[in-house]
């Protein structure tokens, strides 16, 4: 009778350790992953927005980004090294050029490969119309680095490869 106790006893310890491991491994996963959520919420334009939105905006960027965040974009030739204001005003700059701005990502994969770090890979698409009327339907397989502050996850490296235009 008392093994039997032990026993079970043991079994709800194990379950309870495996479930707290599985819990807070992916609760890092699961911090990181809204970090896109809000780059994706960030970019997001409706048409008719008026410009001063895309200032208060921008004030995100320090949520968002680490100082200085490194940006690669292949098929656009940019690779540039930026302080988070640069990245403030080049997003005010760019979404003038949208009536309308949608960012989605999926198919994302987390890795951390040391302690306060992140590696993410995912698939963006960012969809929309110019302000001229063209509409604008990209997909990139992004390469993302993140590191963890005091506030949370930023941003330090994004790169990304343009996989198809249509």
């Amino acid at each position: 009778m008392v093994e039997r106790k032990r026993l079970i006893a043991f079994i709800a310890l194990a379950a309870a350790a495996t479930y707290g491991v599985y819990f807070f491994l992916h609760l890092e996963e699961r911090r990181v992953k809204r970090r896109f959520a809000a780059l994706a919420e960030w970019v997001f334009k409706e048409p008719g927005e008026p410009p001063l939105a895309s200032v208060g905006k921008a004030r995100q960027t320090e949520t968002l980004f680490a100082d200085p965040c490194r940006f690669e974009i292949q098929g656009y030739e940019v690779s540039a090294t930026l302080a988070v204001r640069e990245i403030a005003t080049y997003a005010i700059q760019g979404r003038a050029r949208f009536d309308a701005l949608e960012l989605a990502f999926y198919d994302l994969t987390v890795e951390f490969p040391a302690d306060g770090e992140a590696h993410v890979t995912a698939t963006a698409r960012l969809s929309g119309r110019k302000a001229g009327g063209d509409p604008v339907n990209e997909t990139h397989e992004l390469d993302c680095a993140l590191k963890k502050t005091e506030e949370g996850w930023r941003f330090t490296r994004i790169t990304a490869v343009q996989v198809l235009k249509k």
